[in-house]
């Protein structure tokens, strides 16, 4: 392991307090946890704050830790980015100003700060060969759970099951840990919206349910996992401004409807409307298909100066947030 990155505990070690919000407190930055399991020989790996942002993950946490439960095998957590997630307002800062998001560093070739950190992760968690590793996460907006994996088998499916019913199976590349090889299983879960409590139980629910399950393949009482491929990512192109409204008020290029988190559960018919356009049109965004061409047209059309959907989509990580919306995605979007 990369030394004097991450900080490493035994769960016995740490100071829980009496709240997550002590809890992170009392975290000097990036932290593997060890938690011993009944069968010693094998070991789990969960990642959580990744973005400091997504704290149903960490809350779980916390949770799972102060209910003092042994897990079936031994179990590794990854707290990625404490710093990011102790700014105040405490679980609102996706990553510092100073750096780059760290959900677009692993395996890729900086040298900065926030590279080394994803590469001494990626190195941990080799070193520790885990036979399953996920990365809990919140979506950008209100919505309901999911999963995602660069992979569609069985393994991945169960994995999802312990959290929700529907994963979404990705060929895009943009640096993720879930996209890494490390000869197990690897799986995102997106569970949910930060501020919604149900996402906080729904990451809870899966952590102890996989963590007690004795032979994680096979998940007991879930339904089958519905699995939606070839998501696409929709982006504002640089330069371009956006603002949330019911009415555009000229100041913006892109005026999406404030809203637009209600269209992350669902499908949104053909002919939704999604917002309205300035004089660019289409041409203020980006959609790149696996193969990197250009299809934006495929999936809207412009009804005098209105945004709408031109098929059916199922809208994922649509968010009202301007900073996550024009430095990330606008929101996720699969044709069906």
């Amino acid at each position: 392991m990369l030394t004097g990155i991450l900080d490493r505990f035994g769960a016995g070690e740490l100071k829980l307090g009496d709240s997550p919000q002590a809890f992170l407190h009392g975290l000097r930055g990036p932290t593997l946890i060890d938690v011993k399991g009944r069968d010693q020989s094998r070991c789990r790996m969960i990642s959580t704050l990744v973005h400091g942002n997504e704290p149903s993950g960490f809350i779980a946490l916390h949770r799972w830790l102060s209910e003092g439960h042994q897990p079936a095998t031994n179990l590794c957590f990854i707290l990625a980015s404490v710093q990011a997630a102790r700014k105040t307002p405490l679980f609102t800062t996706r990553y510092l100003a100073e750096e780059e998001d760290l959900n677009r560093c692993f395996g890729q070739p900086g040298h900065g700060p926030v590279y080394q950190r994803g590469r001494a992760i990626m190195q941990a968690i080799r070193e520790l060969r885990p036979e399953v590793l996920l990365d809990l996460h919140n979506t950008s907006g209100e919505g309901p759970a999911f999963a995602v994996s660069v992979r569609d088998g069985d393994s991945e499916r169960a994995l999802a099951g312990y959290f929700t019913d529907t994963m979404i199976l990705t060929g895009l590349r943009i640096g993720a840990l879930m996209e890494q090889d490390f000869g197990c299983p690897n799986v995102t879960i997106e569970c949910g919206g930060a501020g919604q409590r149900h996402s906080h139980q729904t990451a809870y629910l899966g952590i102890k349910s996989l963590c007690d399950a004795q032979d994680w393949r096979r998940p007991a009482g879930l339904s089958p996992v519905q699995v939606l491929r070839a998501p696409l990512r929709v982006e504002l192109r640089r330069g371009f401004r956006l603002e949330y409204a019911d009415t555009a008020s000229g100041a913006a290029d892109l005026c999406l409807r404030p809203d637009i988190e209600s269209l992350n559960s669902g499908t949104a018919a053909a002919g939704t409307l999604l917002g309205r356009l300035g004089e660019a049109g289409l041409e203020m965004l980006a959609v790149r298909n696996e193969r990197g061409e250009e299809v934006s047209r495929n999936l809207f059309s412009v009804k005098g100066d209105c945004l709408v959907s031109r098929v059916p989509l199922r809208i994922f990580m649509a968010t009202p947030r301007v900073d996550i919306a024009t430095t990330d995605c606008l929101f996720y979007v699969v044709a069906v």
